[in-house]
This record gives structure tokens, C-alpha cells and sequence, in this order.
């Protein structure tokens, strides 16, 4: 991909955050224009309608990261309906805590909830427990990766 766009919501999270930090530091490191496409709220404008725009654009990306499923979803349906071929035309790959997209062989990288929460729910016993013992640190989580038609 030569023009790879990052797509999310506009939230004011530490996951979006680092991942859109991320994001430019890849994109620095390959000499690559970042394109942060902050996906409307579904109440304000439809996210198809939105990628469909973005789609249409003379600068448009060839490739997706999508972080949440429903981002990645209505791309990739805004790709179909423009007749863009996935993944010839334009890759779609969707960050989320689920692997399967009824309908849409979306490549998946897949969160592991459950190790998530069970790492939470680790630090929290240990915290409650012996709290002088506990400090802070960063808790690797295991993630898949589920490669699909769409890349």
C-alpha cells in the first residue's frame, strides 16, 4: 500500500491515541503522508456515505486499518458499492474483539478480550492485595492475526 489511511473515531482514549501516535511514527519512518480519516458519529452522517466520500477523493488511500469493526464494515461496503475491487483496488484490515464479518471476509486483527480482562483482572487483585507492591508497567496481550480476501 503507498497511501494506507488509519480510520477512527474521534475519541479522546489512550488506545486511540497511542495508535494514531503509531501510526505517524510508521509513516515518518517510511517517508509516507499519514492519512487520519476520523470517522464521523453514526448519528451525524452515515460512515458509508463518509468512506464512500473519502473513496471518491483524487487522493484517496489504497488500504484501511480500521479500528473498530463498524468502521471497517462500512468501508469496506463503501468500497463494494463503488465498485472497488478488495483487495486489487484497496485493502481493508479491521482492529476489534471479534474475527468474523458475516458477509465480508474482512482480515481481522483480533484483540483477545478475554486475555485483556483476565491481565485486568490480575493487576486489580494484585493492587488490592498488596498495593506497595504494585507499580506501573506496561501488560503484553497476545493478538491474532486473521487474514482474509480483503487484503
Amino acid at each position: 500500500a503507498r497511501r494506507p489511511a488509519l480510520a477512527l473515531y474521534p475519541l479522546l482514549d489512550a488506545f486511540s491515541a497511542d495508535t494514531e501516535a503509531e501510526y505517524r511514527r510508521w509513516c515518518d519512518e517510511r517517508q509516507v503522508e499519514p492519512i487520519v480519516w476520523s470517522a464521523p458519529p453514526a448519528w451525524k452522517h452515515s460512515l458509508r456515505d463518509a468512506a464512500a466520500e473519502l473513496l471518491a477523493g483524487s487522493e484517496r488511500p489504497d488500504a484501511f486499518l480500521a479500528m473498530e469493526d463498524d468502521i471497517g464494515l462500512e468501508v469496506a461496503a463503501a468500497c463494494v458499492d463503488s465498485e472497488m475491487r478488495m483487495p486489487e483496488d484497496v485493502k481493508v484490515v479491521v482492529v476489534a474483539d471479534r474475527t468474523t464479518f458475516p458477509g465480508m471476509p474482512l482480515t481481522t486483527i483480533e484483540l483477545n478480550p478475554e486475555a485483556t480482562a483476565t491481565a485486568a483482572v490480575d493487576l486489580l487483585i494484585d493492587l488490592v492485595e498488596d498495593p506497595a507492591s504494585v507499580t506501573r508497567r506496561a501488560v503484553g496481550v497476545p493478538v491474532r492475526l486473521v487474514q482474509r480476501a480483503s487484503t
